[in-house]
């Protein structure tokens, strides 16, 4: 991957650039596959046939998709398995908050269940 601040090669992984000390996908001088300069505004580089993708277009960890996610674990799972290549932060964030919510829904029930019993 490149930056698209300064074009310098970097990790894949990066959350800044060790070069120029901005955030990789936070500019739109240079093209993160390849390197090459780009304009301001363009979609896709024609050459090498990349979209070139922004900060605003990755992975944003959303509130809203923590409380539904935990909420409603189904719901976290599909967008896991919805967002699972082009947003992987985002389906981190959902598969992690759908499980967090199957455990406390989980634990809910076996509370509420031990609680009937005891009451009996």
């Amino acid at each position: 991957m490149f930056c698209r601040e300064c074009g310098m090669e970097i990790n894949d992984k990066a959350e800044i650039c060790v070069h120029c000390g901005v955030r990789p996908l936070n500019s739109d001088r240079f093209c993160q596959a390849c390197g090459a300069e780009t304009r301001p505004g363009q979609e896709v580089y024609i050459i090498c046939g990349n979209r070139l993708k922004r900060l605003s277009d990755t992975d944003e960890s959303l509130g809203l998709v923590k409380a539904v996610s935990c909420c409603f674990p189904l719901i976290g799972a599909v967008l896991y398995l919805v967002w699972k290549t082009d947003k992987p932060k985002n389906a981190d964030t959902a598969c992690k908050w759908a499980l967090i919510g199957l455990l406390v829904e989980a634990g809910l029930y076996l509370f509420s269940f031990c609680l009937g019993v005891l009451s009996m």
